[in-house]
């Protein structure tokens, strides 16, 4: 197994984590690995990755509670829940000012779109003719690669966990149609 280190010009390492994989290739050498960088305007900025004997370990940015119920991502400067039972992003809290952002549920929308490609004539798409639910376990199978005989894969999960970020992925459907939504 291959680790890796980041560092800015000055040899200072730099807090980074291993992206989750976009291919299911049993290969080792394949990595990306992201990392807050600071860059002054109009300018560039060198940092170095280099092979590391032994893994690089920070303390995680954000903290995730789980229950049959939500799925909860606490940064310190925002908490996010997400309701399994439908998997939508329900909540959105400022914790610096105790406030809630989010007016109502985050909802993915159909609407009916009979316009032709470039929209002549169509002003607006408003008459909303369905709404994406939580995907049913055939289709989170599906998604993941898996046959049916496996045990799907929950509808919401954290995919990414680290001290650079944490991503949730929610998996929804509307008839034959699927979205995977990815909040970084």
């Amino acid at each position: 197994r291959h680790h890796f280190s980041v560092t800015d010009a000055s040899g200072s390492l730099i807090p980074h984590q291993e992206e989750m994989p976009t291919s299911r290739m049993p290969v080792d050498w394949r990595k990306r690995l992201v990392f807050h960088a600071e860059v002054p305007a109009l300018s560039h900025a060198r940092f170095m990755l280099k092979k590391a004997p032994e893994p690089v370990t920070f303390d995680s940015g954000a903290s995730v509670a789980e229950s049959s119920e939500l799925t909860v991502v606490d940064t310190g400067r925002l908490r996010a829940s997400f309701d399994r039972s439908t998997g939508l992003l329900r909540s959105l809290i400022d914790l610096s000012e105790d406030r809630e952002l989010l007016a109502a549920a985050v909802d993915l929308l159909v609407v009916d779109d009979q316009g032709d490609c470039w929209g002549g004539g169509v002003h607006s798409y408003r008459d909303i003719v369905g709404r994406f639910s939580k995907a049913q376990p055939a289709t989170t199978a599906r998604l993941a690669g898996l046959d049916d005989s496996e045990s799907p894969i929950s509808t919401v999960r954290v995919v990414e966990n680290g001290p650079v970020r944490t991503v949730v992925e929610s998996l929804l459907q509307y008839s034959a149609s699927t979205a995977v939504e990815r909040y970084v």
